[in-house]
């Protein structure tokens, strides 16, 4: 037989294997073609059950030849769900012995070569394809349905089978293959968790930046990316901590978070600047770690997050670098569109930019199809987002007096 023992570094590297393997686009692949490599005269595949019947396979590791393509053949009627089976075999595996998570089992523990001839399953959906006695190890149970590793003995080829070599093999990995495949599972969820909560996040229209109560950045929609990346009213530092382009407003800022910390509340900050003031609207984003375990709670402790929601004052004018960053306008486009905001013609425009009435004009249409609107109406409306802050702003205020600001 040309199954031999694994030494230790070779157990090890396998196991790693287990673990990498779990991450893989086909789930598996590469452990298969490994097990192929182990266990001579065996094909290796990754088979779910429902339970008594055969519903998919997964990753495998197919013999050469002919016998291949009649195993794909039978898996491709499995999935179309064209695949006569009858369900003697399993139904009697699943009365003589019990299928437990992490558990490595073997027909060759429960039938004799005669009896395994004898079913309907082997005569019409193993036998065809080469398929016999099998050891197999289920990774992943939910209510009916299971799935498993297995090493199927070929029939078709004429290697001595070592199926002790085969079971000691799956008892290696199988408490691997049950974690791996848990810690696969979760990665997916959290992975399709974060792209459903970026899009919620970018579909917020206002720049909203998330941190911790220290300023530290956490994560940022589309438009306070923005903000982040131009500098001109918020930015970052080095050690990844929010600031405000005018540094003496960080100790305000400060401030504000020390109380959104204490209170839990949202609370307010404005900011004066040359073109209109800025509204900062502080509020907790995640105020408790209810949904974290005590251990999560004991290790990590409690770090509130905070969304920094940025906007305009509900009257007066929209300050030009916050237009500029939202809505990736130049600075004269942001020029015309606090004059088009503030009610003035074109013809007004141009007198008192001392340009011409056409270019003013070919400005204002930049302006109208970098905010999506086709007329200046439809423009007040668009800006009006930005002035939503200073509803929570005033809620938030509500909550204690605005932080003085130094001089």
């Amino acid at each position: 037989m040309n199954s031999r023992v694994l030494d230790a570094a070779e157990a090890s590297v396998l196991i790693g294997l287990v673990y990498d393997s779990a991450l893989e686009t086909n789930q598996w692949q590469s452990l298969m073609a490994r097990l192929s490599e182990l266990c001579p005269g065996h094909v290796p595949a990754v088979v779910t059950f429902d339970e008594t019947n055969w519903v998919y396979t997964g990753a495998r590791a197919l013999p050469e030849g002919e016998q291949a393509a009649q195993i794909e053949d039978q898996r491709e009627s499995l999935h179309a769900g064209e695949l006569p089976q009858a369900d003697d075999l399993h139904r009697t595996l699943a009365q003589r012995i019990s299928f437990g998570l992490g558990d490595v089992i073997s027909t060759r523990d429960v039938f004799s070569d005669a009896e395994l001839h004898s079913f309907e399953t082997y005569k019409t959906t193993m036998a065809p394809v080469g398929a016999g006695h099998w050891t197999a190890v289920h990774y992943a149970m939910s209510e009916t349905r299971r799935a498993a590793i297995m090493l199927v003995e070929n029939d078709w080829d004429d290697t001595p089978k070592d199926n002790k070599a085969a079971r000691a093999l799956l008892d290696l990995i199988a408490p691997h293959a049950v974690r791996a495949a848990r810690f696969a599972r979760v990665l997916t969820l959290a992975k399709q968790a974060s792209e459903t909560y970026r899009g919620f996040i970018d579909a917020v229209a206002l720049p909203m930046i998330v941190t911790d109560s220290q300023c530290q950045i956490q994560m940022f929609n589309v438009v306070g990316q923005r903000l982040l990346d131009h500098g001109e009213i918020v930015g970052q530092d080095g050690s990844g901590r929010m600031i405000l382009r005018d540094a003496s407003r960080e100790a305000a800022l400060a401030q504000t978070l020390r109380k959104a910390t204490e209170t839990l509340a949202p609370q307010g900050l404005r900011i004066e600047t040359e073109t209109g003031a800025i509204l900062i609207c502080v509020t907790p984003f995640r105020p408790t770690m209810t949904q974290y375990t005590e251990i999560d709670r004991q290790v990590f402790g409690r770090n509130d997050l905070f969304a920094i929601f940025l906007g305009a004052q509900e009257a007066g004018p929209i300050d030009g670098a916050l237009l500029q960053d939202v809505f990736e306008l130049t600075r004269r486009e942001s020029e015309i569109c606090q004059h088009l905001l503030s009610g003035r013609s074109p013809a007004e425009i141009a007198r008192d930019a001392e340009r011409s009435e056409k270019t003013v004009r070919n400005q204002i249409q930049a302006v109208l199809e970098k905010v999506g609107v086709s007329s200046t109406r439809q423009l007040a409306e668009a800006l009006s987002v930005l002035r939503t802050v200073s509803a929570m702003f005033d809620a938030a205020v509500g909550n204690g007096d605005t932080p003085d600001l130094p001089d």
